[in-house]
């Protein structure tokens, strides 16, 4: 019983020891340079400050295993950079996987490479309009759901915020020069924002110049797209794989409308292949155009691809036989009207049948993007046949 009772009493003293010691274990302080510290407290709270009033960058780590705080990333729930903090050194939250929340002073100007990477309870970040530049794969793997980039932001490294897979609101910043793509030498890590799953829609601000190769792949829900005429290169792949219906371009003449450039292999050793396609699946989405310009776009390799161009002109309706059967095309709708129940059958020029169905008197609306062609042919049984010409 004696002996019971010592193994019990020795059990409740070890749980207790180390209870005590891991809560000890947290509050810890690491002088990062003369000036600036790191202190860890019992909450989980990282603190990082600085005595200089002028302002001081982290030092810069060339590894994860180097960071002070390496052995205690787990623990840490919450970051707080202080003021005057200049920059956020590379790797220096990596993989803190328990991290919830980091706060940006407005005196940060750059967030260093890899420096929130695989962060994947980390699902919102306010990034200070002090900040002009956001390094290589810095964001890659977080919890992100929502991102705003502000202004002041003119470069974002390669992969920054690939595979961020919850992330489904972002808004760019309007000095981004460039989207990178795929990072070399590193096995082809995804574009800028390759991977992000949940995103839908996105719109290309009009500072931006290049778009490179991969930037959005594999984003397979986006589906709605504005690139504007700044963009004067794009790469193939920039928005490969991903889930496209309607895209909007502003070049206004055949000589701005950019060449979709295959770059060369950014890492030879990679056993990713090269994609030769900007977009994928287009043959049911829209392009949408400058006004009059839809006949360049048609001649145009990689734009010519689109189910349906639309440069505003609105539908020719030609009436085969009969014209108590009505049909138009507006908002990417194909609306029918005939004062009887009937079967509808629609057909491309060719005679495919595209579409069929028996509807009610009245109207029925049938989506653009599931007809293929320029030219319909709309038959009812009763009501006769109209043509409907896409412009």
């Amino acid at each position: 019983m004696i002996n019971i009772m010592n193994k019990k009493l020795l059990t409740t003293f070890l749980i207790f020891a180390a209870t005590l010691f891991s809560a000890e274990s947290w509050a810890q302080t690491w002088n990062l340079t003369q000036t600036m510290t790191a202190t860890l407290d019992n909450a989980g709270v990282l603190t990082i400050s600085t005595t200089k009033s002028e302002g001081e960058a982290m030092p810069d780590y060339y590894d994860y295993s180097v960071v002070p705080w390496d052995g205690v990333r787990s623990n840490i729930f919450s970051a707080v950079i202080g003021n005057n903090i200049s920059t956020i050194s590379q790797w220096a939250f990596y993989g803190c996987g328990s991290l919830i929340s980091a706060t940006i002073p407005n005196t940060v100007t750059s967030i260093g490479d890899l420096a929130f990477l695989n962060c994947r309870s980390l699902t919102s970040i306010t990034i200070p309009n002090s900040v002009r530049s956001i390094g290589i794969m810095a964001f890659a793997y977080s919890g992100l759901i929502s991102l705003t980039i502000p202004n002041s932001v003119t470069t974002i490294g390669g992969g920054a915020f690939n595979n961020c897979t919850e992330l489904s609101s972002l808004e760019l910043s309007n000095s981004l020069i460039s989207i990178a793509g795929l990072v070399p030498g590193t096995n082809n890590v995804g574009g800028t924002f390759a991977n992000c799953t949940s995103l839908t829609s996105v719109v290309i601000p009009n500072s931006v110049t290049t778009i490179g190769y991969y930037a959005f792949g594999g984003c397979t829900n986006l589906a709605t797209i504005l690139i504007p005429k700044s963009a004067t290169t794009i790469e193939s792949g920039a928005f490969y794989d991903c889930n496209v219906k309607d895209v909007t371009v502003e070049w206004n003449t055949a000589a701005a409308i950019p060449k979709v450039s295959v770059p060369v292999p950014l890492n030879p050793n990679a056993n990713s292949p090269i994609i030769n396609a900007l977009f994928t699946n287009v043959e049911t989405a829209t392009l949408h155009v400058p006004a009059g310009t839809k006949a360049l776009y048609l001649a145009a390799d990689v734009w010519k691809d689109f189910g349906r161009i639309d440069d505003g002109t609105p539908a020719a309706i030609v009436v085969i036989s009969n014209p108590s059967l009505y049909a138009f095309i507006t908002h990417n709708v194909l609306k029918v009207e005939s004062p009887q129940a009937e079967k509808i059958t629609i057909y491309s020029a060719k005679g495919t049948q595209l579409y069929s169905t028996t509807k009610s008197a009245g109207m029925i609306e049938i989506p653009v993007s599931s007809l293929h062609g320029s030219v319909l042919i709309i038959k009812g049984s009763v009501s006769g046949t109209v043509k409907v010409v896409k412009r």
